[in-house]
């Protein structure tokens, strides 16, 4: 619910997921991320089905290569519907590709949209008929949307005889004990063969190439060497390989052992093997020898992060025990003397003197600054040098005081997370590790801000929770901020904790 009517409180009631983004899509604009440099690609997989990761990860693979390789993007329809029988929200490019605000979210389903099949055109004793515009199968999920109802296909008929695959613009019969609307959309959410695919893939798993060699002459060890291309590992028997009394070995028998590489990562590429004649080498040497071999190679492959013993110290400043208050401010109503005021209103910045200008915690340009700035970003750190940091920052451990202070940060404001116990705790783990005071600023009083998003509602209007609780939201530099229904109020003595400044946001 949004409240758009802050003097009556008339509620008006709108679509339930008014934050439900869309899901990010960048497949067809990563050519752009790689031509500005972009190393990394993050994939958020979080709650979702291993196949939704399977297939999500191949075709981001998919788009680039082929245009690191060819210099297009090769992903096709196909590929995209892929995409949407699995999981989607509708897709948004996001806001890094400046998406409009009106195609951002989805406030009409938080889950899975699935892809359209088809339309419901007739519903009697309880058979609804559908007209297909896609294929349906035995096991496959479907939605009826307008009726909301939503089922397994366990039994479908066409013409009365019961069928497990139906085809585009086929006309089928499905029993269903929900009353359903004529006209109604319906789509697919689950993909029985899609999934069964994706599965059968999963479960062969990846591999790692691997080239084989080895050399086997009469009354010398036996050696092997296998390599994954990047690393290479060589070992030798502990016997020398003798003449065959009896039945010699063959070289296929050895390329069998050493092949068997059963449940490892690993697959075979190559095998070259030189090898004298009437030898006679024992199983058991060959499997120890090939174990061995996999044993070091995984070693080698294993990422370590070195240790590194490094003495270092680092210049703090000490600063005053002080007793100051501070004040944030938007409008010049709320102006009130107070050792330092942040305004974060340019305009309101520019008729005040002696006041400090609050920056935005989401910053796509930084201007040139010559005076003092609150800031809430890291970015802001390094470009400017007279700052204070906001509680954006997350500050909540000594060690993070030490930094900021060590990089020039004037004074610190900490988390909103922090209780007092913890704040008592970083004050004295600082004094103990640094010997110095630092300078921290605690937000004790005003709405603390939930959220930040490019993404806009009408300003100064209201979110409303299932326990009515109103979430005010504030539209500023062309940001939407949303702050909790409930009003900060913090009464320690934090002055005696070691606190230099207490603020109140006036927000």
């Amino acid at each position: 619910k949004i409240d758009e009517n802050k003097k009556d409180n008339k509620k008006i009631n709108k679509d339930k997921y008014l934050l439900s983004t869309k899901d990010l899509n960048t497949i067809f604009n990563i050519d752009k991320l790689i031509d500005i440099g972009v190393d990394s690609l993050k994939i958020e997989g979080r709650m979702k089905r291993p196949e939704y990761v399977y297939i999500v990860v191949s075709l981001y693979r998919k788009a680039i290569d082929s245009y690191i390789n060819k210099g297009i993007i090769d992903i096709n329809d196909n590929d995209i519907k892929e995409i949407k029988k699995i999981f989607n929200r509708k897709f948004t490019k996001g806001f890094i590709f400046h998406e409009d605000n009106d195609k951002f979210i989805n406030s009409y389903r938080p889950n899975h949209m699935g892809i359209e099949i088809g339309k419901v055109i007739n519903y009697k004793n309880k058979q609804v008929t559908i007209e297909l515009t896609d294929e349906l199968n035995k096991l496959d999920g479907i939605r009826i949307l307008d009726s909301d109802i939503g089922l397994t296909i366990n039994n479908m008929y066409k013409f009365g005889k019961k069928i497990e695959k139906a085809n585009k613009n086929d006309i089928i019969t499905i029993p269903i004990k929900d009353k359903i609307l004529i006209n109604s959309t319906v789509v697919k959410t689950t993909d029985y063969k899609q999934l069964t695919s994706i599965n059968e893939l999963i479960k062969l798993g990846r591999k790692i190439p691997i080239n084989i060699s080895i050399a086997i002459r009469k009354n010398k060890p036996l050696k092997l060497v296998i390599s994954d291309n990047k690393n290479k590992v060589e070992v030798y028997s502990n016997s020398i390989i003798e003449e065959a009394i009896n039945r010699a070995t063959t070289k296929e028998e050895v390329i069998k052992q050493i092949s068997k590489l059963g449940n490892t990562i690993y697959k075979l590429d190559s095998i070259s093997i030189e090898m004298d004649n009437n030898l006679f080498i024992p199983v058991k040497v060959l499997n120890e020898l090939r174990r061995e071999a996999i044993e070091l190679l995984n070693n080698k492959r294993l990422y370590k992060i070195p240790v590194i013993k490094k003495e270092y110290s680092i210049e703090l400043p000490d600063y005053e025990v002080v007793n100051k208050r501070s004040i944030l401010i938007s409008n010049i109503n709320d102006y009130e003397e107070c050792d330092e005021v942040y305004v974060d209103n340019i305009e309101l910045y520019k008729q005040l003197p002696n006041t400090t200008l609050k920056l935005d915690r989401v910053i796509e340009h930084l201007d040139n600054y010559d005076n003092r700035l609150l800031v809430g970003e890291l970015g802001s750190i390094y470009k400017y040098k007279n700052i204070v940091t906001d509680f954006s920052l997350n500050v909540t451990n000594s060690y993070t005081v030490a930094l900021l202070h060590s990089l020039g940060v004037d004074k610190i404001t900490l988390s909103y997370e922090l209780n007092d116990k913890q704040i008592k705790e970083l004050i004295d783990n600082y004094h103990k590790r640094y010997k110095k005071h630092p300078n921290l600023e605690l937000i004790i009083s005003g709405y603390e801000e939930v959220m930040i998003s490019k993404y806009k509602l009408p300003n100064n209007s209201y979110l409303i929770d299932r326990f009515n609780n109103k979430y005010r939201i504030i539209i500023k530099n062309n940001l939407m901020h949303i702050y909790n229904y409930k009003k900060r109020n913090m009464n320690g003595n934090y002055y005696k904790m070691g606190i230099n400044w207490l603020r109140i946001n006036k927000d």
